[in-house]
């Protein structure tokens, strides 16, 4: 992956590694550095490395949105993890007031008894066929489209679509795993833990970059960087004991 900061102004971007840590308590208890530019792809190679080192995985996973996928919430699902990750639209859907994100896709209701969606005026949209689509991971979702009959007659039509009918595409393995996640958050234990997890991992790496300005590697190449990183989390683990 490269760095975001170009400083020169001419696009010769750092290259640099994206560092994942997992914590319990307060201490690092894993970290990995990965050449990924996001967070999604580095939680399930993540999760296998920490399986490796203490022989089964974590009981829970609290993790910030950027580590939500469909691929992550089935993984997590069959491993008997339970994890406590906002999807992608968590914090917008929570404004339930707001103008703004009114007509977005995620605001449309799925009627499993009818097969049909229900936009926010509670029009209903109709099947319209289904599709697959197939990552470079080898995984292959399956979507289906749903469109409106009377979009044409609706006073709010400009808000919502420019075309005549407003369609939208629905996952439904991911809006049923998007309900476990949002079970799973809103119970006591949830919030308790997702609150944690902001003054407890984010520390490390505050820390780290802030307090010991710690911003660039001086090895060579991923195993001399593994090296270094690890040192700073092991140093950082014996303050957390002073």
């Amino acid at each position: 992956m490269r760095m975001k900061e170009d400083h020169m102004q001419n696009g010769q971007l750092k290259p640099g590694y994206n560092i994942q840590a997992g914590t319990e308590n307060g201490f690092v208890t894993s970290y990995a550095l990965y050449p990924n530019p996001t967070d999604t792809r580095t939680l399930l190679p993540h999760l296998k490395s920490f399986r490796d080192q203490f022989g089964a995985y974590p009981e829970n996973l609290i993790a910030d949105k950027g580590y939500s996928s469909l691929e992550n919430y089935k993984q997590l699902e069959e491993s008997n993890i339970k994890a406590f990750i906002k999807y992608q639209h968590w914090d917008q859907e929570k404004q339930k007031r707001s103008k703004k994100y009114r007509y977005r896709y995620w605001r449309f209701q799925y009627n499993a008894e009818q097969d049909c969606m229900v936009c926010p005026e509670g029009e209903k949209l109709q099947f319209k066929g289904e599709h697959s689509r197939k990552y470079r991971s080898g995984r292959i979702d399956y979507y289906r489209t749903y469109e409106g009959k009377t979009c044409m007659q609706c006073s709010v039509r400009n808000k919502c679509t420019t075309s005549e009918n407003r369609t939208v595409q629905i996952n439904l393995e991911r809006l049923r795993l998007n309900q476990r996640a949002r079970e799973q958050l809103e119970t006591p234990e949830g919030r308790q833990l997702y609150r944690r997890r902001k003054f407890e991992i984010e520390t490390v790496f505050g820390q780290i970059k802030g307090n010991q300005q710690f911003r660039r590697f001086h090895g060579w190449g991923l195993s001399a960087a593994s090296r270094d990183w690890g040192i700073h989390m092991i140093g950082y683990n014996i303050r957390r004991l002073m």
